[in-house]
Parts: structure tokens; sequence; C-alpha cells
């Protein structure tokens, strides 16, 4: 299992768009941590005001971001014929959570490092713990979503591609219902850490971890019947 982990985790870093992402991603944390005034979500004096804009630009692009790196981390060893080696020698169950897990791995090592980067350019230290709380639950979310909509296709670039697609629309469907809220998109958001953020709370957070279960629990079993 670790061996399958390992080895997911760091084709992820091996690849141009990884290299590609650590340059926006801390190129974008250098503005916003330059320019304090302007990039300030979190008006509370008590909270770090300048976390609540990286938290929303992690939240925006972490779906795409992931999806990109490893939307067809299923379906690519199905499409290659490469998983017919590895099942017979470990569990489905064990090459899920593996997988599961890079990916959940990959997004906290970013948020560290783009956290990082600002608190050490800031010189300032206080975290407001909820909101992190808030954003690793949504990685729980994005690597069931991820691993789920991979395990549904068996062709990498297809489940690339609508990895992708559900990596722009919900940020937009968010966008759309923060600008004029809509009944339909807000039931939508409701199936997604978008429908929770506002306000940040351990309600909210327990409800995407619930999301996150049942999307993982929907996404192992359907990997569980998969012709490979």
């Amino acid at each position: 299992m670790w061996q399958i982990f390992k080895k997911d985790f760091l084709d992820a870093f091996k690849t141009k768009k990884n290299i590609f992402v650590y340059i926006v991603f801390t190129g974008m944390a250098y503005v916003i941590a330059k320019n304090k005034e302007t990039f300030v979500v979190n008006p509370d004096a008590g909270q770090f005001p300048l976390f609540g804009s990286v938290d929303v630009m992690l939240l925006i692009f972490g779906l795409l971001i992931a999806g990109a790196l490893f939307g067809g981390i299923v379906s690519g060893e199905v499409d290659r014929q490469t998983i017919r080696f590895i099942v017979p020698y470990v569990s489905r169950v064990k090459i899920y959570a593996a997988k599961f897990l890079a990916i959940f791995v990959y997004l906290v090592l970013l948020s560290v490092v783009t956290f990082g980067f600002v608190l050490v350019y800031r010189q300032k230290f206080d975290l407001p713990w909820l909101d992190i709380s808030m954003l690793f639950v949504t990685f729980l979310y994005v690597a069931a979503l991820l691993m789920l909509i991979s395990s549904l296709f068996n062709q990498e670039k297809l489940s690339i591609f609508t990895a992708a697609i559900v990596g722009i629309v919900l940020p937009v469907l968010a966008l759309i219902n923060a600008i004029q809220s809509n009944n339909i998109i807000n039931f939508i958001l409701k199936l997604t850490p978008f429908g929770y953020l506002e306000p940040a709370n351990w309600g909210s957070i327990l409800s995407v971890f619930a999301l996150s279960v049942g999307l993982t629990v929907i996404g192992g079993l359907i990997f569980s019947r998969k012709e490979v």
C-alpha cells in the first residue's frame, strides 16, 4: 500500500505541471502577502486576515489543480493496464486508500508551502484553526471526488477532462450564487464544500466530512467492482 502511495505522490512532483503549480501558487501568495490591504477576506482583528485570501485561492484552484494532476490516478492505470499487475498482490481497498492519500497529502503539502510563504514574509503567525480545519476537510472531499471520477472511467484523458470541468464549474456556481442566490444552485452547492464555507463552524466542517465519507464509500464500491 505504501509503495503505491509513494509512487503516486512522487509521480505528481516529477511532472512539469507540478513545477508550474508551485510557481503559480507561491507567486500568488507573494502578491497576496505584499498587498495585504487589497487581499483581505477576513477583517476580524483577532484572526489572520491574509489567511482568508490564501484560503480562498486554495479553495478555488485546489480542485482544478488536483484534477489536472490526479484526475487519471485510477483510470490511467486501467487505460495502460498496469493495474492488472497490482490487483493480484494488493487488495483493492489498500490500492484505493493509497491513491486517496496521495491526493490528500499533496494538497495539504501545497497549502503548507503556500501558507508558510505568506507567514514568513509577513512575520505574523496567528492562524484561524477553524478555517484550517475546513480547508483540510475540503481537501478530503476533493480527494474523494477525484477518486470517484477516476474510478468511473477507463480512459485517462476522459477522467482528467471531467475532473477539469468539475473544477471549473463548481467555483463558478459558487460565485454566481454569491452574487445572486438561486435555489437550484444552492442545492447543488450543498453537495459540495462550497455550500458550507460561510460561516466556517464545526457543524459545516462535519457536514463536509460526511460528504467526503459518502463519496469515498461510493467511489470505493465502484472501484471494487471495476473490470480491470
